[in-house]
């Protein structure tokens, strides 16, 4: 029988071996809307990699998006990411909203990343579409929101700038509460979007939205 120690309250102490804990190859840290349900879930069936975790921050967002919300993001973002698993390794940031990536800026939100986890990658959706299109060649994309004309507004300017070298055609679905607009329908995605927008002769666009679950279903058609 092991002795008791009296330093750990009469508990028996043991020995043990470490090893590199769930997120052993990649820890992912993810900026999530409040009121987002949809991004983790799918960001998780993106991934089913052993060693590799998406670990969640919340971000405080109001209900009706306006530029004036997504830019008030900004102030909000160095706290979301100080509680990212604050004591342990993160290779990663993805800040996990489309317009409001348009609308703060992706350098600034690298910026604002980089002062609280110093050497961290960070991502957010519009870059990595901007990446996909040049690595894919891309040269006509299919642009469908479900944002409201306001927003729709600021993300066409930022399509027709200097980073987009690039025709589009765009579309967008009436944008219901925000806590809903996920809920749209893969079906009504594909048949009411994609297919109008890829009709062309050109065969290569793409068509980045609001969620994951938009882009999986656009992606599927290209």
């Amino acid at each position: 029988m092991m002795d008791l120690d009296e330093e750990n309250g009469g508990w028996v102490p043991l020995d043990s071996v470490l090893d590199g804990g769930p997120a052993a190859r990649a820890a992912i840290g993810l900026i999530v809307l409040a009121n987002d349900t949809v991004i983790e879930p799918e960001v998780r069936r993106f991934l089913p990699l052993p060693g590799v975790e998406v670990y969640s921050s919340r971000i405080p967002m109001a209900r009706d998006v306006s530029p004036e919300c997504l830019a008030a993001m900004a102030g909000e973002l160095p706290r979301a990411v100080e509680l990212l698993i604050p004591e342990h390794r993160l290779d990663v940031v993805a800040f996990g909203c489309t317009s409001g990536s348009m609308i703060i800026g992706p350098e600034r939100i690298a910026g604002i990343v980089e002062k609280v986890r110093p050497g961290v990658k960070v991502c957010n959706p519009v870059s990595a579409s901007l990446a996909a299109f040049a690595t894919l060649g891309v040269r006509r994309i299919g642009l469908i929101t479900p944002y409201s004309t306001e927003v729709n507004k600021r993300v066409e300017r930022f399509f027709v700038s200097p980073l987009v070298r690039a025709s589009f055609r765009t579309a967008t679905f009436p944008s219901p509460a925000f806590a809903r607009r996920t809920y749209c329908e893969p079906q009504s995605i594909s048949a009411g979007g994609t297919w109008k927008l890829c009709s062309s002769p050109a065969r290569r666009c793409a068509a980045p939205a609001s969620s994951t679950r938009w882009k999986r279903r656009s992606a599927s058609r290209w």
